[in-house]
């Protein structure tokens, strides 16, 4: 058994809020301080795709969309379907927690406890908060790149259905339906969707490969709010994918990777049940909440004897505790406790079983003070905060939240006005007023002429940077 206890203080101006400067100070997010709070009162580095954004895009998976969050890298081996890695501010993928409606998506059986993206498909989500930059102290120690908030459709005041049917190139097809609406003290909202495609080649079909690598997936997800009375109110939460994806590999008598006909299915069940109760006219909101995590995963070759060649099972369970006291105008506390027991199992016939089990009890605290008479936050300038974790001694720093901007390079009064921006880091010259100070680039873009002008002072851009543009 483990236990850890985190504390973070952050103190932040009012026009601290999304680096990049896209999203209006008004947007409400839930992922940067574990409740519901306006742009203009966070201090973190955040991006949010909304339900407008999705709609114009049509993307059919989450990591698609995820390409072009700055910040965010994405890895995936093959076609659609196929193991979908998430890497946010360089950090490794398993140091990115996944969650959808709050929920821990992370599989234990996975190596480092990670989470495949390639079965998270966008049909019925509503929104998708990507959280930049490490957030242990409200989301545990596995948040050390970030954290990535998938969020369903939520329940609707009137009744409201709609439904999308596709089809493309290479056999795709995709059906996406969605229901959602209240009825006294009762909202709900339920979807479900599926997806499939003949796919490619996972090995290479410019160098001979045939054989496809096909995909389809199913899925399904349900949102219910009962409210007992104006302050007490019970959350049920699901959701539902199982895909079944083509895989290519090394068989013998070569070993050389090439077409197989190997397949993998991967099973998730997502659930939630919660207790809201709100006191003190509103200023202190309580959750008592339980959550479970469910994944399996099966590895078949036709080809191979025995016929499966991989089997892994990871369960997370979550008890949970949190509470939110508004103290005074612009003073708000964040704390809670909770226990997490992990169960996992991988087996194949190439190695022995390994199982294990793991409980974890922990606590955190948040304190936040926003400034007031702050003006807002000027475009094209970054937002950089560092949370301050006691569980964490490498990382057990004071939170800082500057804007960044450039500077005119000192030099005669005469000749600043006609000279161009400086790098505030590198002091190259540059066509736009802000390069990638200290190697953070979230949100900004350099272009093509500031490239130049920066390499002709042999100053490298860092690979945050090149990631951003």
């Amino acid at each position: 058994m483990q236990k850890s206890i985190s504390v973070g203080l952050t103190s932040f101006l009012a026009f601290s809020t999304v680096a990049g400067g896209a999203e209006a100070p008004d947007t409400i997010v839930v992922t940067a301080n574990r409740t519901a709070q306006p742009l203009s009162r966070v201090g973190q580095s955040i991006s949010v795709v909304d339900a407008e954004d999705l709609a114009t895009r049509q993307t059919e998976t989450v990591a698609d969309v995820l390409r072009t969050v700055p910040g965010v890298t994405i890895s995936r081996y093959g076609g659609i379907g196929s193991l979908t890695s998430v890497f946010i501010r360089g950090a490794e993928s398993d140091q990115t927690v996944a969650l959808i409606d709050g929920i821990k998506l992370n599989d234990p059986s996975a190596p480092g406890g990670g989470f495949d993206f390639g079965n998270l498909l966008a049909g019925n989500i509503e929104r998708i908060e990507v959280l930049r930059g490490a957030q242990s102290v409200l989301w545990g120690s596995q948040a050390i790149g970030g954290v990535v908030n998938v969020i369903t459709v939520s329940p609707s005041e009137t009744p409201h259905a709609n439904a999308r049917a596709e089809y493309g190139y290479r056999n795709t097809a995709q059906f996406v339906g969605n229901v959602s609406g209240k009825a006294g003290p009762l909202s709900a909202s339920a979807g479900a969707g599926y997806l499939r495609t003949d796919g490619i080649s996972a090995f290479s079909e410019a160098r001979g490969g045939s054989e496809k690598d096909g995909y389809r997936n199913y899925g399904a997800n349900a949102n219910v709010n009962l409210a007992l009375s104006d302050t007490i109110s019970v959350d049920l939460r699901g959701w539902y994918s199982h895909g079944h994806v083509g895989l290519d590999g090394y068989p013998p008598p070569d070993y050389a990777f090439a077409d197989t006909r190997e397949s993998a299915i991967t099973r998730e069940v997502v659930g939630y049940a919660g207790l809201n109760a709100a006191l003190f006219d509103g200023r202190f909101h309580n959750r008592l909440g339980y959550a479970i995590t469910d994944t399996r995963r099966r590895n078949y070759n036709p080809d191979n004897a025995p016929v499966e060649t991989f089997a892994g099972d990871g369960r997370n369970e979550r008890i949970e505790y949190q509470g939110v006291v508004d103290l005074a105008d612009r003073w708000q506390v964040t704390f809670g406790a909770e226990r997490e027991t992990t169960h996992y199992t991988t087996a194949s016939p190439y190695g022995p079983t390994t199982s294990g089990r793991v409980s974890i009890d922990s606590g955190y605290g948040q304190l936040v003070a926003t400034r007031s008479g702050a003006s807002p936050r000027p475009a094209g300038s970054a937002t950089t905060t560092t949370a301050a974790s006691a569980a964490t001694p490498a990382s057990a720093r004071a939170e800082s939240t500057r804007p960044t901007t450039a500077r005119p390079r000192s030099g005669r009064a005469t000749a600043r006005a006609s000279r161009p921006p400086r790098c505030s880091s590198c002091r190259a010259s540059t066509a736009i007023n802000y390069c990638a100070p200290n190697g953070r680039a979230d949100g900004m873009r350099v272009s093509r002429s500031g490239w130049s002008a920066i390499r002709s002072k042999r100053a490298r851009p860092t690979s945050a940077a090149i990631a951003a543009t």
